[in-house]
């Protein structure tokens, strides 16, 4: 009996320690502190608090996904694991999402397409992503990319095809920005938006790709050619050298957000902190149909308006800490050679 009388005096002990309500004890007796919440906002705040053990949990939860994610791999992943696991390669200005294919292909499905529109909406942005099972995001400017994504975390930043609104200076992205009432040369100016956003999210290793139509293989190779006539103007042989480097290198209709001349690529480079490799690229096999055929064989009336097939491929990885140029470790170079899959070339440079 008395163990039983025993038993119900510490079960009353650990109910009132365990209380909202606290019991204090003073001079003139027993007094008591009511700790619950007293309105209705409280209330809601305090049901739905999490406990430290439950915080730790979910905190558990992201550790073991990244540490898995660096061991074994995003296929080793669960699909509930993917839903916490962050990007390791982004598409930017992906549009309809008609690259995506090719570019998970090449990078992996650890992969996420973006794009600056904030829905699908009647022109169908991500929409084709969406359909092969790619990672979507809306809203995201390619030009304050590093607002989106977390630094230091990302693999790879691919595009295809940058573009922009005709007409509206600064509305694109790219190596370059319409100069609206410029003409010649001034009517596009070098752009380092994206480039300087996009290199803080850069792993160790990382790279930014970009891929489209361009003349900069053909410029960097005439621009090497020199002029040894009289008055600076280039030899007969010269000129004939000029004539097999412009054969070599078809320069037409190229994509004016990558329009840029070799010396001001280089400029470009060295105040956003990278070295470049440019190379030639072929366009991928399994772009899926639909939208503006910029960049797809059929409709040749429209392709001829817009922008052909991609022949270029440019690599930026940012520069190692005190790096500067000189001729046994360029900070651009050009690499010769016919393009061996739609993404890369040889390596022999020009």
């Amino acid at each position: 009996m008395q163990t039983h009388i025993n038993k119900i005096h510490e079960e009353k002990k650990d109910a009132q320690i365990n209380s909202n309500i606290k019991q204090k004890r003073n001079t003139e007796g027993f007094y008591f502190k009511d700790n619950r919440p007293n309105n209705i906002a409280q209330k809601k705040l305090f049901r739905t608090q999490k406990t430290p053990i439950q915080m730790v949990k979910k905190k558990s939860l992201r550790a073991r996904v990244r540490e898995k994610l660096k061991k074994e791999g995003y296929e080793s992943l669960t699909a509930r694991e993917k839903r916490f696991a962050p990007p390791s390669v982004i598409e930017t200005g992906a549009g309809e999402g008609r690259f995506s294919k090719s570019f998970r292909k090449k990078f992996g499905k650890n992969y996420v397409a973006t794009d600056i529109a904030n829905e699908e909406g009647p022109n169908g942005f991500l929409s084709f992503s969406k359909k092969i099972g790619v990672q979507t995001k809306f809203g995201v400017n390619a030009n304050e990319i590093s607002e989106k994504f977390h630094k230091g975390t990302i693999d790879r930043i691919v595009g295809a095809n940058p573009f922009g609104v005709k007409g509206v200076g600064g509305a694109s992205y790219g190596l370059s920005k319409e100069n609206p009432g410029g003409s010649g040369k001034q009517r596009y100016l070098p752009d380092n938006r994206f480039l300087k956003s996009a290199k803080p999210l850069l792993r160790p290793g990382g790279s930014v790709e970009l891929y489209g139509r361009s003349n900069m293989l053909r410029d960097a190779a005439v621009g090497n050619i020199p002029s040894t006539g009289k008055k600076g103007r280039r030899t007969k042989e010269e000129v004939q050298q000029v004539l097999k480097a412009k054969e070599k290198y078809e320069g037409s209709n190229a994509n004016p957000y990558l329009t840029i001349a070799p010396d001001e690529l280089h400029d470009l480079a060295k105040s956003t902190g990278y070295k470049v490799r440019v190379k030639r690229a072929k366009q991928p096999r399994n772009v899926l149909k639909g939208g503006n055929p910029d960049t797809i064989d059929g409709d040749e009336e429209r392709a001829e308006k817009g922008l052909k097939p991609f022949n270029t491929r440019f690599s930026f990885i940012p520069e190692e800490d005190g790096y500067e140029s000189d001729t046994d470790d360029p900070r651009i170079i050009y690499s010769d050679g016919e393009a061996s899959d739609w993404e890369e070339s040889s390596d022999e440079e020009i």
